[in-house]
């Protein structure tokens, strides 16, 4: 496969016969890409895109084929018939003209291994042979090109046969001479060629028999192996920017190994991702990043895949509960009040030894308006921390041994509160003697992105049915700022159904209590005496909604109505602000002391259909995105 590097999203697979497709989505949907190609093809073909021209790309049949339009219009054949199926296609980073192909039977690993040259990207579909004393009688397995000097290129042969034990070869004029550097690598086909591109004198193979590198040019082979299983290596790839060696095997997965110059890998590296982007290695993890899975969709550092939350009947694992299960068989839903719900958690380490006494914990708190901050470091191993917004699932948990590679999930049953808040944030740590974390960051915007063993997770939680629908959101802004601060509440329509949302707030003051300046698109409905948000709801939904209530019994159960009336009683009844639902509504400059929160309750009512369980989560669910962690659309700092 090869990917767009300007676009995740777009990708293109070679499968059995030169079966080629592309993917603009992420790989959901898929276009077969066959036509203009001819001739014959391969068991296992070749595709590759122009280093420098993601629009450019080659495959290979009897002949090389070319598309210079990102496949808009069909493959076109620039070269002449070979005479045998082109298995390795390279084109020269530092020069897009220069293109090496080398030919042979990939599954049979014998047959006719030659190697041709392009100096004109194939505008001249004649190549020039430079097979030269190569033994052609194998197949080529791998060519590749360095990427400073067009010149130097490098030739991998497959198979035994032939009379000849060298199977990696060197040329530094362009294929006019080689030169065998197999040294003391075994006698053992050859598929796969990297180059280390800190040091011009080292190569990595894949062969047969694992992994050798050389930094002598093949004066001497090292098995590399590195813990890969007793496996063919299929295919060998250097990522210059992240300085990691990808190795493929057949049938036993994928491994990478650090090559930086001068590294000093963990024995124990414990991470916990924060997005579906997230392999623990970049700091800040990757945020506001498209989704390689789903078009038109951005990850970002609060939606933590490792979280989960399951509601009764609970996931029942299929005998051994492994990060293959977890990832793909475990559906994360939304957690409901008054009920226990079970959150998992999935542990990873990246190192290369047992892990041992692995501490884990997760809480949970209110995010309606932003993250609260952290009253206390989290100190392992329980990661004990002062009683406030944030309120543990549990005890810590204790995984006694934590192997590379191998996930370990543990889990938590929880009540949510009646009270807890529709968009609510799990956050979770880990911690090992191996690998401790060591920070004091408080400020969860800033910890999470930041640090490998802390990772949140957006909840929307609802009520659990059958209890009646929910009629109002808590929300809370934050200032977690060490000083008094002025924040607009903005609500933008587009993710509404039609649809108001009414707000109340805590007594307040705003910076300019002129109406005309302070609201935009937002009126302001006085409310009578004893008059609360509900009646403004009925006021807005009467006729839509008449007959739902008799039909369903009361609003609220005792407990949560309970609760409600208790968040009620705190807020600034006299008045209620009404967001106009077809323009981006604003009220500005609030002011909110330091290390302060100001409370308030939301009312949605729909303007289109008469009430419902599907109408009350959409219009929650616009109130919960309205209110996201970090920098968001629903306050805004002076």
């Amino acid at each position: 496969m090869v990917f767009d590097p300007t676009d995740p999203r777009t990708m293109y697979s070679e499968s059995q016969g030169t079966n080629i497709r592309k993917s603009s989505d992420g790989g959901n949907t898929w276009v077969v890409k066959t036509g203009g190609l001819s001739g014959a093809s391969q068991w296992v073909g070749t595709i590759v895109m122009d280093p420098n021209n993601h629009d450019v790309l080659y495959t290979g049949g009897n002949k090389v084929f070319k598309t210079s339009d990102a496949l808009a219009t069909n493959w076109v054949d620039v070269s002449q018939d070979f005479g045998f199926s082109v298995n390795s296609i390279a084109v020269a980073p530092s020069d897009s003209n220069r293109v090496y192909c080398g030919t042979g039977n990939f599954y049979n690993r014998t047959g006719q291994g030659k190697v041709f040259r392009s100096d004109d990207a194939g505008a001249t579909t004649t190549w020039t042979e430079i097979t030269g004393t190569l033994p052609s009688a194998r197949a080529v397995m791998d060519v590749v090109v360095d990427s400073s000097d067009a010149d130097r290129v490098f030739v991998a042969y497959g198979g035994t046969t032939g009379g000849v034990a060298s199977h990696v070869f060197m040329s530094t004029d362009a294929g006019l001479t080689w030169t065998d550097i197999s040294g003391d690598l075994p006698d053992t086909p050859v598929s796969a060629l990297a180059l280390d591109h800190n040091d011009p004198n080292t190569i990595y193979v894949g062969t047969d028999v694992g992994v050798f590198a050389t930094n002598n040019l093949g004066t001497s082979w090292l098995a590399y192996d590195n813990g890969i299983p007793n496996s063919p290596i299929h295919d060998l790839h250097v990522d210059e920017s992240e300085n990691f060696l990808y190795a493929a095997t057949f049938g036993r997965g994928m491994y990478k190994l650090n090559i930086a110059p001068v590294v000093s890998t963990p024995s124990v590296d414990l991470y916990l991702r924060d997005s579906l982007l997230d392999v623990g290695q970049l700091i800040p993890s990757p945020s506001g990043q498209p989704n390689p899975n789903d078009a038109g969709d951005t990850v970002y550092w609060w939606e933590s895949p490792d979280i989960k939350a399951d509601v009764a009947p609970y996931f029942a694992p299929d005998g051994l509960f492994d990060g293959v299960e977890f990832d793909d068989d475990l559906t994360h839903e939304d957690p409901q009040r008054g009920v226990t719900n079970r959150f998992y958690l999935q542990v990873h380490n990246r190192g290369y030894e047992n892990a041992t006494s692995v501490s884990v914990r997760a809480f949970i708190a209110d995010a309606s308006a932003g993250l609260p901050a952290l009253p206390a470091a989290l100190t392992p191993p329980n990661f004990t921390i002062p009683a406030g917004a944030w309120t543990a699932l549990g005890s810590a948990q204790t995984i006694p041994v934590l192997e590379p590679n191998r996930p370990v999930i543990v889990s938590w049953d929880f009540t949510v509160p009646a009270s807890a808040a529709t968009h609510s944030c799990l956050l979770a740590v880990v911690s090992s003697s191996e690998d401790p974390i060591t920070t004091t960051e408080t400020n969860v915007n800033v910890l999470i992105p930041n640090e490998k063993r802390v990772a949140l997770k957006n909840l929307h939680v609802i009520d659990a049915p059958p209890s009646p629908l929910q009629q109002l959101v808590a929300i809370k802004f934050h200032n977690v700022l060490d000083r008094d601060d002025v924040l607009d509440i903005v609500i933008r329509p587009e993710d509404m159904e039609n649809g108001v949302i009414g707000l109340v707030l805590q007594p307040h003051q705003l910076a300019d209590p002129d109406p005309k300046h302070a609201l935009k698109d937002v009126a302001i409905y006085q409310l009578a005496e004893k008059e609360d948000v509900g009646t403004w709801y009925q006021r807005q939904s009467r006729q839509r909604c008449s007959g739902y209530e008799k039909k369903h019994g009361s609003d609220v159960d005792k407990e949560l109505e309970k609760h409600r009336a208790e968040l009620l009683s705190r807020m600034d009844l006299a008045q209620l602000y009404e967001f106009n639902p077809t323009r981006q509504a604003e009220i500005r400059g609030i002011k909110v002391a330091k290390n302060q929160t100001l409370e308030g309750v939301t009312r949605g009512c729909s303007a289109s259909r008469c009430c419902n369980a599907r109408t009350d989560k959409s219009l929650a669910a616009a109130l919960t995105k309205f209110a996201t962690v970090g920098p968001g659309p629903c306050t805004r700092s002076r």
